[in-house]
């Protein structure tokens, strides 16, 4: 197998996929002969071939229009195809949607007549079509909906957005994968008793689907005694302001903190060193976040608007209705609970990860359904039946 992975930038400011792209690449690679990433990239240094971890990455200078939610480069397609041709590409996988890549990516696999392989990435969630719903009517009808009519099959990370995809009315065959994660050492702070004040982190993108608003509305209703939030993640067109003029407004600056985004041994002390991971979004494909913070042992406060009911079924959290009342309720119990509770469930919600979403099996599972598509036989059982 001789896979091609796009993605628009791998930048972790692209969120979530710019971390798991490149681990399921990765993953795939012991199942595959070749195994390239083709992504943007905003530092202007040129196209860039980098070998690393077993997979290839090329890097085409791009432009990020932030404010617009929109990337372009003028040799993505002639760099990708060039590419596909050189390394003898069997299928293309893209990531995402809305943006030239995509449209590229689409382009080159039919100019092979290649499969080629869509995964959303929530984008297609009911919640994340009717936000600025009328820009993405209007790019459904120009070109998005052409794009998704000639793609050969999906991969969704959750039945959620698998579903999301049958309402628009498309009849390709879709694989249900959930993101691998990584494990860390089981290493933390021994006690909570020792710190002064608990922690109550929020990791993720600065933006309205993320709930961060909801959230420091929220703490101004608990006001939990001995605890303090973390807001940590990159900003989103200037969603950073709104944050902090809502945290000042509520009267919460000596307990809230809003710290930008955060990577390396920042973001590792800061998921060693929190007693309480809090992401009330409004819709997730899957939420690496939630299940970084899973992994790191933490217990996690989560919305139905992320595909992550095991949580409740393990005893690993709250899994709780997007509602602001229902959020309030759960912040008040969540920072009531005894610290000795709070560690046995990030406990139960390690163990969780640990054995069902290791990267090797996700690798695996994406590979039986590459073969699938392009050689036929037995349907895998990741294949979404709705």
């Amino acid at each position: 197998m001789r896979v091609m992975h796009t993605i628009a930038g791998l930048d972790p400011s692209f969120g979530g996929p710019s971390r798991s792209v490149p681990a399921l690449c990765s993953a795939i690679r012991e199942y595959s002969e070749y195994v390239e990433i083709v992504s943007q990239d905003f530092n202007k240094k040129g196209i860039q071939v980098i070998e690393e971890d077993s997979i290839t990455k090329t890097l085409v200078p791009g432009t990020h229009f932030s404010r617009l939610g929109v990337t372009f480069s003028s040799h993505f397609r002639s760099v990708l195809l060039s590419r596909c041709k050189a390394n003898n590409i069997q299928l293309i996988h893209d990531h995402g949607a809305w943006l030239q890549s995509n449209h590229s990516s689409a382009s080159v696999a039919r100019s092979l007549g290649i499969p080629y392989v869509n995964s959303p990435r929530g984008m297609f969630t009911k919640w994340a079509l009717t936000h600025r719903a009328w820009k993405k009517t209007l790019a459904l009808n120009l070109y998005q909906n052409k794009i998704l009519s000639n793609a050969h099959a999906f991969v969704t990370t959750s039945q959620e957005e698998a579903e999301g995809l049958r309402l628009l009315k498309l009849v390709q065959p879709i694989s249900v994968i959930p993101n691998g994660v990584t494990i860390p050492d089981a290493t933390r702070r021994t006690s909570s008793a020792l710190q002064p004040e608990r922690l109550a982190l929020f990791m993720s993108r600065l933006n309205p689907t993320k709930g961060v608003v909801e959230l420091v509305r929220a703490w101004s209703s608990v006001r939990p005694s001995g605890w303090s939030l973390v807001i940590a993640g990159p900003d989103e067109d200037e969603y950073a302001a709104v944050v902090l003029k809502c945290v000042r407004e509520s009267g919460l600056s000596d307990c809230v903190r809003v710290i930008g985004s955060i990577d390396g041994g920042a973001k590792e002390w800061h998921l060693r060193n929190a007693d309480l991971f809090v992401l009330p979004t409004h819709t997730e494909s899957f939420g690496i976040a939630i299940a970084e913070a899973l992994a790191y042992g933490l217990p996690v406060l989560t919305t139905h608007g992320a595909p992550w009911k095991t949580i409740e079924e393990h005893k690993a959290g709250w899994w709780i209705p997007d509602e602001q009342s229902a959020l309030v309720n759960a912040l008040r119990i969540a920072t009531s609970t005894s610290a000795d509770d709070l560690q046995g469930m990030g406990s139960r919600g390690r163990d969780l990860v640990s054995t069902q979403y290791s990267w090797m099996r996700v690798g695996q599972q994406v590979v039986q359904f590459y073969d699938w598509i392009i050689h036929g036989g037995q349907a895998p059982s990741t294949l979404f039946q709705g």
